[in-house]
């Protein structure tokens, strides 16, 4: 049967096709850094609002993944232009996770992307947990892992630190963060070590370790030192120079800390995985680690 759809309608998908086409085209061509603050610009946000509706909204995703997120979400990740996020991330991610693993991402905002990637790679056996310290954020979370009927994700309202206890969070949407201290909105949340969850929770094994917390990566690293020395396959792992520098640290010290850990550091570019070395960066926000060394 044929639908016919009011011309306005019409002329709308199209268009809307046409930019996430654009988009797309643009994300393979530009830096993945760029394409995010050409996004958050004003020309991005001023383009996006006439595109996508108002108020929050489902928006069918690559890997059959429906994600109920708010206009501005949705634009910002880049959901409603390319049905997902972090594409780079998103193919390591289903590479390297098998079905029966546990996933364990740390910093998981609103929308759970590479959660839902992880829990389908890791199937009904496998198990996933996501860290979310924010009430709003993991609430958001919790309703999109439900509407994905994903039985193997936990949601753990917890921010993941060097200590157990509590701790301010700046609340400032994708940049939330312990660290990042020169945000206006700030909350208490309660915060745990990563070894003190593994030890409290009898996990052996985390096979994929993700961890996102805007500079705070330090402190996770120093609260989950046993965990990641001794239970951890493969990390991926945010790494902004910018941000670290405000916690007191660089991204080369960083890198040096995971090194000493026993990891093997990679760079992310198009064209796949590179070996890192100092002053190398990865086309992406963010780098990847392997207790053992790859083939490239």
């Amino acid at each position: 049967m044929y639908i016919h759809l009011p011309y306005e309608d019409l002329i709308r998908r199209r268009l809307v096709n046409l930019v996430r086409l654009t988009c797309c085209f643009f994300y393979r061509v530009l830096p993945p850094g760029l394409c995010t603050r050409l996004a958050y610009s004003w020309c991005g946000r001023v383009l996006g609002s006439c595109l996508v509706s108002p108020g929050d909204s489902i928006y069918p995703c690559d890997f059959g993944i429906n994600l109920r997120l708010s206009r501005d979400d949705a634009l910002l990740t880049g959901i409603a232009y390319m049905g997902r996020t972090n594409p780079l991330e998103t193919e390591l991610v289903r590479k390297y996770l098998k079905s029966g693993d546990t996933l364990v991402q740390i910093g998981t905002y609103k929308d759970g992307w590479l959660a839902l990637v992880g829990s389908s790679a890791v199937g009904p056996q496998g198990h996933v947990v996501c860290f979310e310290p924010i009430s709003e954020y993991a609430e958001c979370l919790k309703r999109n892992v439900n509407l994905n009927n994903r039985n193997n994700i936990i949601v753990e309202q917890f921010a993941v630190s060097d200590a157990t206890g509590n701790v301010r969070f700046a609340v400032a949407g994708g940049n939330s963060s312990m660290v990042l201290t020169d945000k206006p909105n700030t909350v208490t949340v309660k915060s745990v070590s990563l070894d003190e969850y593994v030890r409290s929770k009898k996990i052996t094994t985390i096979d994929f370790l993700i961890i996102d917390v805007e500079g705070a990566e330090p402190l996770v690293l120093k609260g989950g030192r046993r965990t990641l020395e001794n239970s951890v396959s493969f990390l991926l792992m945010e790494v902004i120079d910018d941000f670290l520098r405000q916690s007191g640290t660089s991204a080369q010290q960083l890198v040096q800390t995971v090194i000493a850990m026993g990891f093997h550091p990679y760079v992310i570019t198009r064209e796949g995985l590179r070996s890192w070395e100092p002053g190398k960066e990865s086309e992406t926000l963010n780098m990847f680690f392997t207790k053992k060394e790859i083939m490239l």
